[in-house]
């Protein structure tokens, strides 16, 4: 099968999982008829930063962006939903790895359009680090009393 007009070549591309998965951050969003190539960027730094901030209980400091691989180009009327598809989590740090799942106008399955990996810093009044690791639910060797079990959003601190 041959690239669409629309896809980039990208070596991100090749691991790209078939559908989207992780928790939905976004309901559908329609691509403005006057996004700029930097609209979908935008959307998806917004919305790292709001799961980021709720998760940490508190406000929040980015600190990297990185691995960022644009998969598929999206064109006004797309719409797009936006997926955290992992999370990791440190002592006061948090990388979030926010994907764009995007629908052609004339319809079509899913295509993962964008992803980028963020990474941010809990942060206290004063702006110093604290540690965000008591406000994450606990993980227990037992599932029956684990209230996390059998959400598949769900994904422990490593």
């Amino acid at each position: 099968m041959s690239p669409s007009p629309r896809t980039f070549s990208s070596t991100a591309a090749e691991a790209v999982p078939p559908e989207p998965r992780g928790e939905p951050v976004s309901g559908p969003l329609t691509v403005p008829d006057d996004a700029g190539p930097g609209w979908i960027r935008s959307v998806m730094d917004k919305a790292a930063s709001a799961v980021a901030t709720r998760l940490a209980a508190g406000p929040v400091l980015a600190v990297a962006a990185s691995r960022a691989a644009v998969t598929q180009a999206v064109a006004p009327g797309d719409r797009v939903r936006l997926h955290v598809e992992e999370m990791r989590y440190g002592s006061t740090s948090l990388t979030l790895t926010v994907a764009a799942w995007a629908v052609a106008q004339d319809g079509g399955a899913p295509e993962r359009a964008a992803a980028v990996e963020y990474t941010y810093i809990a942060v206290d009044a004063e702006g110093l680090p604290r540690p965000i690791l008591e406000q994450m639910p606990k993980a227990c060797d037992d599932p029956a009393a684990d209230p996390a079990a059998g959400d598949e959003t769900w994904m422990p601190p490593t």
